[in-house]
């Protein structure tokens, strides 16, 4: 799976993108962060041009990665961390559904339906949905299976959080909080994961000084929003239509009608099992679709590709279907 990846990675975007910070000190969002944590980078600056990094509407906790990789392995530090979190994802993708169904063969071909299916391969880039997927696989499985790691739980829950589109990796919040609220989890332990977690979405806090919590990608307030609904019939997060009649087409365009009823199946499988699995993935897959749903630009690219932050509930649901069948 890492060396699909790695052959797969395109890095014109990459060179594009620098090329254009040095001449013109501008580039796409994810890499003008990268590129301004990098002291190397910033000629007029005998440091990394932190508070620039921060200036820009994205959350910069992917700059954890990205800035270190650049600085250990220049401009293929992109192309090593696209095969690395790849490999994560399949590594802890089949674990997961070897763990919940007992059955390799339905583990090993999960975790290549989430590594290689066509709708993730369509971004040849490192995205940071790709790397909220990666990182969401090891949180639930360490959620999962180590179910007294706390700290830990924080740590990864924390990764995640800051890696996605807009902080919207904190949906998977509400899956972790249905979970510790079924374990009964004392309140001291709540306490440990909060610290973990803010431990390391303390990299983000900079940056809602500068933007505020723009989860919606919404950069005004909701009564104005909802008073353009009211007056112009435009477009708010409270006109989720036709979004919602839209975005399961365009995932069936990719995985096929084959994969679609293996999915749904293999979800019927899961919750008549067992239900603590099902109550875990369906937040995961079920959220990000609403709040993308109810967003503007809903064709614009960048936002569609929140939904690859989905895939690891479907690619579960395809291994049950596939360990029933």
């Amino acid at each position: 799976t890492a060396s699909f990846y790695w052959l797969h990675y395109s890095d014109a975007e990459f060179l594009y993108s620098l090329v254009s910070y040095l001449i013109r000190g501008e580039a796409e969002c994810f890499y003008m962060q990268t590129f301004s944590f990098v002291a190397g980078l910033n000629a007029e600056a005998t440091a990394p041009n932190v508070e620039r990094a921060y200036q820009i509407i994205s959350t910069p906790g992917n700059t954890l990665f990205s800035s270190s990789a650049m600085a250990l392995a220049g401009r293929y530090g992109f192309q090593a961390l696209y095969a690395l979190f790849a490999l994560n994802l399949f590594i802890f993708s089949a674990r997961l559904v070897l763990l919940w169904t007992d059955s390799l063969p339905a583990a090993l071909i999960a975790a290549l339906f989430v590594c290689l299916n066509p709708y993730v391969l369509s971004v040849e880039v490192l995205d940071r949905n790709f790397i909220a997927l990666s990182l969401s696989a090891a949180a639930i499985y360490a959620l999962a299976t180590h179910s007294d790691r706390y700290l830990l739980h924080g740590l990864l829950f924390g990764l995640c959080a800051g890696s996605g589109l807009r902080f919207l990796p904190l949906l998977f919040l509400i899956s972790l909080a249905l979970v510790y609220r079924l374990r009964r989890t004392r309140g001291l332990h709540w306490l440990m994961f909060g610290f973990g977690f803010v431990l390391v979405t303390g990299l983000n806090l900079p940056h809602l000084s500068f933007h505020g919590f723009h989860s919606l990608g919404e950069t005004e307030a909701l009564p104005e929003l909802l008073l353009r609904m009211v007056r112009n019939f435009e477009r708010s997060p409270f006109v989720p239509l036709p979004n919602l009649l839209f975005y399961p087409l365009h995932i069936l365009t990719y995985m096929g009608s084959l994969c679609g009823a293996l999915s749904l199946i293999g979800a019927l499988r899961c919750w008549q099992k067992d239900r603590r699995p099902a109550q875990i993935l369906l937040p995961m897959l079920l959220l990000p679709w609403l709040i993308l749903g109810c967003q503007r630009d809903w064709l614009q690219s960048d936002k569609a590709r929140i939904l690859i932050m989905s895939m690891l509930p479907i690619s579960v649901f395809i291994g049950y279907a596939l360990e029933s069948l």
